[in-house]
């Protein structure tokens, strides 16, 4: 248990020195996830957090950027990273 909030606190430490929020990391998803998996037809009404806005996909949960000024969701699809 102490090694795990050792290696946390140097996680947090090392992102701190390359001036990063964990909040940004996410994990990309796959070619094969996306020929095979969820084709997101079905996308939630648009959120905002902070700075960022975005759908999600009600069946997967995968993201996708949303704009606000043109109102139009664009970029790939991602799943935010555990906390």
């Amino acid at each position: 248990m102490q090694a795990q909030a050792i290696l946390a606190n140097a996680r947090a430490e090392k992102l701190k020195e390359l001036n990063i929020n964990e909040e940004l990391f996410t994990k990309p998803i796959g070619l094969i996830a996306r020929i095979f998996g969820c084709w997101h037809q079905r996308m939630s009404r648009p959120f905002t957090n902070k700075k960022e806005s975005y759908r999600v996909c009600l069946h997967c949960g995968a993201h996708r950027r949303f704009d606000t000024t043109t109102f139009k969701t664009h970029g790939p699809f991602y799943f935010k990273a555990n906390k």
